[in-house]
């Protein structure tokens, strides 16, 4: 009964691999391909054209928005292929490290939206602000997920397939 529950649970953890790696994926060929839309996340104008050519600091945001994009696109990779990962104690380190990771962005993200007064809703359109609360409860939604698995799920999920049978 054990190894069916713990399959069912293998399975689901696959599944939040493989929805993080879409996810992973789409987000970082956006940053990578087109960083004036993803900059729109991190407060920047809307340009009304895919093919914008910053000048100053902007153009610097976009350089740091196509590096994100190419380690975005990087962990689509890692993540897909963890699935068929048959190590346990690598599969809990994926999730150690993304509860970790999605955590910290989380406390960025909730620390700039209340300190800077540029996320301030005075400051916004009431899209901008809901944009950015939808990014905040993105991150959340990560945190917690990757979070639940790595402190409430039994060791047993962890196991490789090759223990599994």
């Amino acid at each position: 009964m054990r190894t069916l529950a713990g399959t069912g649970r293998r399975t689901l953890l696959n599944a939040c691999f493989a929805v993080h790696a879409v996810l992973s994926a789409v987000v970082g060929l956006a940053a990578l391909l087109t960083p004036h839309l993803v900059g729109v996340f991190f407060g920047e104008e809307l340009h009304n054209t895919l093919r914008y050519n910053p000048a100053g600091e902007a153009k610097v945001a976009h350089i740091a928005l196509r590096f994100y994009g190419a380690l975005t696109l990087g962990q689509a990779y890692i993540v897909w292929n963890a699935r068929s990962i048959t190590d346990g104690e690598v599969r809990r380190c994926f999730i150690e490290a993304y509860a970790g990771v999605f955590g910290l962005s989380l406390l960025v993200l909730l620390r700039a939206h209340y300190t800077e007064s540029h996320w301030a809703l005075e400051n916004l359109s009431w899209a901008r602000w809901l944009l950015n609360w939808g990014l905040i409860a993105f991150f959340a939604t990560l945190t917690l997920g990757y979070t639940w698995f790595a402190i409430f799920q039994p060791p047993v999920v962890f196991e490789g397939l090759a223990h599994s049978a």
